[in-house]
Parts: C-alpha cells; structure tokens; sequence
C-alpha cells in the first residue's frame, strides 16, 4: 500500500488550547511570519493554529498517518463550511508552503488527471514533533467545534440560509440548548479502553469522542425537510457498544420507536397500526427480516421503484453478512430473494399507504421525527436532566426510563393522535 493511502481529511473543526499547539504556533509566527508585510498578521497566525492542531491530533491517533488538504482555490471558494471558519485559499497555502520550507511538515502535492487523481497530503516532522514535545503539558484540551444548523440542497450541498428568519432562529436557539445540556453531563464509554477497540473495528473513525455536539441537517433547500439530529459520537459507534455508555457515572437505557416511519405513515392515514410484525412479509423468510427493515426504509426515500431497488441491491452487496437476524448465519446460506419482489411485497403488504413509497417521502418523515425528538430533548434540558438521540431511539439514565417512555408516547401523541409501540433495547 502506498503510504500517502494512509490518510484522513484535514478536521477544519478541531481546535485547541493545550501549551504544545499555542507555544508552537507562537515560536512559528514570531521566526518565519512576522516578517510577512502582504498578510494579515491576526488570519496568518490563526491559519497557522488550525492546522498545527490537526497535525498535532493526527500524530496522536497514528503517527504515520497523512492528513489530506485541498491546494485547490475552489475547494475554499465553494466549501461553505470553509467560509464559516474563515479559512482562506491563499492563507492556507501560505502557511503549508513555510511550513514545509522550514522543515516541519512534509507535503506532497496532489494531482487531478483523467486516469486518477488525490488531494495533497502532509504530515508533521520529528522537527514538528520536537518543537511540540517541548512545550508539553498536562494541561489544555482539545475541542470539536460545530455549527448548529447546515441547510442542504437537491444534490446534498451546503446552502448560505436566512438566520434572521424566526423559524430558523428558534432551531438554532433550541439545538445550542440542547447541546448545552450535554456539555453538563459526563457522557462516556465504560469502560474507555472500548475507545481502542472501536477504532481497531473501523480505521475511518477517528477522534470521534471529541465529537459530543448535535447539530441539525436540513434538506432540499428547505426546514421542513430532514432536520435529523447529527454528529454525536454516540450515533457514530457501533450499536452494540452503545449499552455500555454512562451519563454521569451512571447506567442508561436505551428505548426505541418500533417501525417508526411506518407507524407514522399509518397514522397520517388515521389508520390502526396492524398489530403483527411490520416487517414480515409473505413467503419471505423470517430470516430476511433485517433486510426487509432496510428495503422498507429505502422504499419511502427513493424517488421511484428503480432507484429503490438498486439501493437495496447495494445495500445488500455492501452487507451481506447482516443479512440475518441469526448472527451465526452465512450469506450463502440465506435465500437468494430478488430486491423487486421484496420491494412489491412490501407494497401488497402496506397497500394503505402505498402511495407514500417510491415518492422521496422520507425527507418529510424525518422533519417529523427530528421536531418530536427535539420536544422530549429540550424537556430533560429544561429538567437539568440529559438524553441522547439516535434518530429513533433515545438513551437516558435508567433511573429515568419511566419519563423518557413518557415523553416519547406523549410527544409523538401529539404529532399524530395516535400512541406508538416502544421497545427497550
């Protein structure tokens, strides 16, 4: 493997006052950037602080792992998330290119030709690394920052939106309160060396337990679809090391909305849930039902019947060792069932609300979900409580198990006049 394949993009979000980030940034800019007459002296130092945290990060997580950046002047004329921080294009390359100079990171430049192409990947030095050693110190943190609201568009880009507007005002007034009740509880792994176990399992993930703020995403250009809660790291672990999360020294419990989008789809309809399993199907074995569960929520997101089989199609290459609900089954020995009839029975099966698969409803669902799961977390932030989402489930102390539940059959009550089925994980 090439070494430069080791990598991971450049964590814009990251920030940092630990003495070994500041006094190195210092040092830096007093010998090779106060001379500089042509830049701003403040954006220059402030370039230079961004990414000497990262590569300070990177070289706790891996030390030969690279961190790919763009040298690409659209990538920060484009990138809204770019603009929101005030990186500037020429300010970055500014700093890469001293930086290199003098010996303390290595770069080697990307390409972009017809047969392949890479970003431009750098990585700190022993220099670096000594001048960090040498300011080291126990004290300082290291933070993720975040904004609180990100509108997309029809193909999934950030959008500039009105923050003046009252809607908009209100969910970012709600989801920094939200995000301050989290930051007045102790939310952890026990034990944390699962933290290790967890990256082994999945190299991509990386210092995701620095990631303990939500933020909103919105879709299509518009607050009234999506809107789902993102980016805690207790939504990025595997599931089955989410019992092993403590809020406050404590255990939790974890309660989930059985079928959720389905429930909500019968009750705009103002018709009774059936009572049997919803994600069975006739002459489709139980064994399946894993993938029937993930057709269902494919079907109501895709536009139309053949973009919803060729999602399933995918997600079944990409896996086919969860096909089962059995965790000692093999792919080969699962029925080989073809997503069209999978998507058709799941139609015949929910005739009454047929109209709603195949027709990108899910988006609405979502705004849905995201608004009622908002109410019950802003409930225990105003309790001076704390609860996590999982889009549709939540985790809360057990000793607060009976409220949640509460909270959870009252708020979608609400939404639709009607009580959901809830199920403890």
């Amino acid at each position: 493997m090439n070494k430069l394949d080791n990598s991971r993009p450049f964590d814009i979000w990251i920030w940092s006052n630990k003495p070994e980030v500041k006094e190195a940034c210092n040092f830096i800019d007093k010998k090779f950037l106060s001379t500089q007459k042509n830049l701003s002296k403040k954006k220059l130092r402030y370039h230079l602080r961004i990414i000497l945290t990262d590569l300070f990060v990177v070289k706790q997580e891996d030390p030969t792992k690279y961190i790919a950046i763009s040298r690409s002047k659209n990538s920060y004329r484009n990138l809204k998330r770019l603009k929101n921080l005030f990186l500037q294009y020429k300010y970055t390359i500014y700093i890469l290119d001293v930086l290199e100079s003098h010996g303390y990171i290595e770069q080697h430049k990307g390409f972009n030709s017809d047969i392949a192409k890479r970003q431009t990947r750098i990585k700190g030095t022993e220099k670096l690394f000594r001048l960090f050693r040498k300011y080291k110190s126990d004290s300082g943190t290291i933070i993720k920052r975040n904004i609180p609201v990100i509108l997309r568009d029809n193909d999934k880009h950030e959008m500039n939106y009105n923050s003046d507007n009252q809607q908009v005002k209100n969910i970012i007034l709600n989801t920094n309160r939200i995000n301050k009740m989290l930051s007045r509880h102790i939310i952890k792994l026990d034990p944390e060396i699962l933290w290790d176990e967890i990256k082994k399992s999945n190299t991509n993930i990386s210092n995701i337990e620095l990631e303990n703020k939500y933020r909103r995403v919105f879709n299509n250009g518009s607050f009234n679809e999506g809107g789902r809660f993102f980016s805690h790291w207790s939504q990025r672990i595997p599931s089955k090391y989410r019992q092993y999360i403590t809020i406050d020294g404590e255990d939790t419990v974890e309660l989930d909305y059985s079928c959720l989008h389905l429930s909500m789809l019968y009750a705009i309809e103002m018709i009774q849930l059936p009572e049997t399993d919803l994600y069975l199907l006739d002459g489709i074995p139980k064994t399946l039902r894993n993938v029937i569960k993930s057709a269902v929520n494919i079907s109501i997101n895709a536009p139309d019947k053949t973009k919803a089989v060729q999602a399933l199609n995918k997600y079944r290459r990409d896996n086919e060792y969860k096909y089962s609900e059995d965790d000692n089954a093999q792919p080969e020995n699962q029925p080989k069932v073809p997503s069209i009839d999978i998507i058709d029975k799941i139609l015949k099966r929910h005739a009454p609300i047929q109209k709603y698969f195949c027709s990108s409803y899910g988006l609405k669902l979502q705004n849905f979900e995201s608004n009622i799961a908002e109410k019950i977390l802003l409930h225990f932030y105003r309790d001076g409580k704390c609860a996590l989402c999982i889009h549709d489930s939540f985790i809360t102390s057990s000793k607060d198990e009976y409220l949640l539940r509460q909270l959870m059959m009252n708020e979608f009550y609400e939404t639709f006049k009607t009580y959901p089925r809830i199920s403890k994980k």
